[in-house]
């Protein structure tokens, strides 16, 4: 074991600053009566400090052995989390910042009039929290008896989430961001006039979401009682997914995100003339998804009665599998992703000239993909067994085209130092075989492979 010496070095009664972490054998600091600042985290051994009077800053964090914090009146940062041992909180009068996270012993935390940033998240013993009147930002996640949170006038920030006995947040009126996620019992919010975030989901006895004028972002997703949210008209992002009471989407023409996924009384999506992203899968009564001039991304996949997507010429990615009534993909050029795989009524994939990636895997009626797409590097077109035409000529990342019955390349002409006639002829071995003796043929392809296999970055070899 070690200890940090005063002599020989005499100088070190003048230090100001002291940094001693992780130093696995200390077990004592001496008193050094002008130190400011003094880290000693990760230090499982040491055990104790001397009071150091003139001390501003001290961070105990990860010391498993302190099971005591010496009174010192100048303190005003301190952080002891995950001090196991630590029984108490001393009466620190000008302390501004406490992190006594993961403290478990510790039950309460003592009235710091001056503090203006508490975490004590994971204090599992804890019941209450203390009126602090200049407290701004508080932590208090994982307690998991506490009830209540009092009436803090000037807190702007304040995290509560995890708590399963929290009944109550008492209103205050300069709060601007608020999380309670995962608050079982919380049946009721305050009205917030200040309130710019909100974090309330899977708070399972919410019912309704009361009016937040200044309300930016709203996260009030696996809320199964929740039956309407309020218009705000300045909201940017909302996501009630799996909100399975809801039966209404409030038109907010500021809207930029929305998820909706999994609302399964949600009839349509509301005209959202800002809106650039949208989640709407699994919305089972969904009939169309509505002209959206600026959304960029869409993903509406299992969606069992959607029959329309419209043409949004902004749409850079397209998420649209498993909606067995769809029966058209628009024509959109600025699509660079499209998904629209298990959509077994889609015949045909139009020509869109960006396009990049396309996944239309078992699409059951599909015979055709425009031939003329050249920007195509990843296509997944396998168990589509009516599929005739596809792509020439391309640069392919991946193709996987196996189980594909009616796709025909010509065999003559394409034993040449092109990787897609290799593709091809690889994919189409089922039919060729019964023509040509299998042994020559597959010796004739892997003496080509040779010399493109450098370019093959994915390969699926089927029925060989």
């Amino acid at each position: 074991m070690c200890i940090i010496c005063i002599n020989p070095f005499d100088n070190i009664q003048n230090l100001k600053e002291l940094n001693c972490s992780n130093c696995s054998k200390l077990i004592e600091i001496p008193q050094l009566g002008t130190l400011r600042k003094l880290k000693c985290s990760r230090n499982p051994f040491l055990s104790w400090i001397p009071q150091i009077n003139s001390l501003r800053k001290l961070d105990l964090s990860g010391c498993l052995s302190i099971s005591h914090i010496p009174r010192m009146d100048e303190l005003q940062t301190l952080n002891c989390s995950d001090c196991v041992m630590l029984k108490k909180i001393p009466q620190l009068q000008n302390l501004r910042e406490l992190n006594c996270s993961y403290c478990y012993i510790i039950d309460h935390i003592p009235q710091l009039n001056l503090l203006q940033k508490l975490n004590c998240s994971g204090c599992s013993k804890l019941k209450y929290i203390p009126q602090l009147e200049n407290l701004k930002e508080l932590y208090c996640n994982d307690c998991e008896f506490l009830e209540e949170i009092p009436l803090l006038p000037n807190l702007l920030k304040l995290n509560c989430y995890n708590n399963p006995q929290l009944k109550l947040i008492s209103q205050m009126k300069n709060l601007f961001q608020l999380n309670c996620h995962n608050c079982y019992v919380l049946a009721q919010l305050p009205l917030l006039h200040k309130l710019q975030e909100l974090n309330c989901s899977s708070c399972y006895l919410l019912k309704y979401i009361p009016h937040l004028p200044n309300l930016l972002e709203l996260d009030c997703s696996q809320c199964p009682l929740l039956k309407q949210i309020s218009r705000v008209e300045h909201l940017v992002e909302l996501d009630c997914s799996h909100c399975s009471s809801l039966e209404q989407i409030p038109c907010i023409q500021n809207l930029q995100e929305l998820n909706c996924s999994a609302c399964s009384k949600i009839t349509k999506i509301p005209e959202l003339k800002n809106l650039r992203y949208l989640r709407c899968c699994d919305c089972n009564l969904l009939k169309q998804i509505p002209f959206l001039e600026y959304l960029e991304y869409l993903f509406c996949s299992s969606c069992s009665s959607l029959e329309i997507i419209p043409q949004i010429n902004n749409l850079q990615m397209l998420f649209c599998s498993n909606c067995p009534l769809l029966k058209f993909i628009p024509q959109i050029n600025n699509l660079k992703c499209l998904y629209c795989s298990d959509c077994p009524l889609i015949e045909r994939i139009p020509q869109i000239d960006n396009l990049e990636e396309l996944k239309c895997f078992s699409c059951k009626s599909l015979m055709c993909i425009s031939p003329k797409m050249q920007t195509l590097r990843i296509l997944d077109c396998y168990e589509c067994p009516t599929l005739e035409i596809i792509p020439q000529n391309n640069e392919f990342k991946r193709l996987a085209c196996h189980s594909c019955l009616f796709l025909y390349i010509p065999y003559k002409n394409r034993l040449e130092h092109n990787i897609l006639s290799v593709n091809y002829l690889i994919f189409q071995l089922k039919r060729v075989q019964r023509r040509y003796r299998l042994k020559v043929l597959a010796r004739k392809i892997l003496d080509q492979m040779s010399k493109t296999i450098k370019v093959i970055t994915n390969l699926i070899i089927d029925y060989c």
